[in-house]
């Protein structure tokens, strides 16, 4: 198989209830776009590993599993564990994969058959970017349906997330050296430049994964808000490409569920 793309996936070992739709729209992607698979396995579960192994043989390519049982100190920061070990998965995944281009697709994103197609095309949209996500569904805290994007806010007060007008959710750090971010519901079509993207359908060029630091601050935003500012402050663009829309899987007292 030639291809210039590697999709690669961390896996916590939460996916069970979900894992044979996640396999079925995987499979539709790589039928359509084929491209070297990476999984990388954080479960630290015997029996989850041997999930994924049976799910590898529904696709239609080769996929590598590797483990990679990472664990953290707890942090005072409620959720910076989980985003420090995703941080580190990630750069995981840039020291491994071989390939120049990357799809970093999380596995509770469900990404359209053609997405890949849409999103090589927004990297390489003049000027190029550093990289460009697909829309992702998301639910805001005020119950709002909307899609997972950050613009930066000029004035806010410091404060946690807080529900406003419109569907948008502030989300504004706990100090003045670090931007401030807004979940932006806006869909459209065609590629638009944001401050920052989830990492749940990111297309990029490998080098630029390899090269980015993704520090986790001592506060919110996480590493994929820190990744937007990093590629903002060297003078590169992220973008979102509306056309790709991805559902997002959330799981509701056992039960899973698409927000497409």
């Amino acid at each position: 198989m030639m291809t210039q793309l590697t999709i690669a996936t961390p896996f916590a070992g939460k996916e069970t209830p979900w894992i044979d739709r996640w396999v079925e729209v995987e499979a539709a992607l790589l039928r359509h776009s084929p491209a070297y698979v990476l999984w990388l396995d954080n479960s630290r579960d015997e029996g989850f590993h041997a999930l994924l192994q049976e799910a590898k043989r529904r696709l239609p390519v080769p996929v590598r599993i590797v483990c990679v049982p990472l664990r953290v100190g707890k942090h005072p920061t409620p959720g910076l564990e989980t985003d420090t070990i995703v941080r580190l998965l990630w750069q995981a995944v840039a020291g491994i994969v071989e390939t120049p281009h990357l799809l970093c697709m999380e596995s509770d994103v469900l990404a359209p058959a053609d997405a890949i197609d849409h999103l090589a095309d927004g990297l390489d949209h003049a000027p190029p970017f550093a990289a460009v996500s697909g829309a992702i569904a998301w639910w805001g805290q005020d119950g709002t349906h909307h899609t997972q994007v950050w613009r930066r806010l000029p004035a806010l007060p410091a404060q946690s997330a807080k529900p406003t007008g419109a569907g948008l959710v502030e989300i504004v750090p706990q100090g003045p050296a670090h931007p401030r971010y807004a979940w932006w519901p806006k869909a459209e079509t065609g590629v638009e430049v944001v401050d920052a993207t989830p990492f749940g359908c990111l297309y990029l060029r490998t080098e630029t994964l390899r090269d980015a630091s993704l520090s986790t601050p001592q506060f919110p935003p996480g590493y994929d808000q820190h990744f937007g500012h990093e590629m903002s402050l060297a003078g590169r663009a992220v973008a979102v490409c509306w056309d790709v829309k991805c559902g997002h899987i959330k799981l509701i007292k056992g039960e899973w569920k698409d927000y497409a």
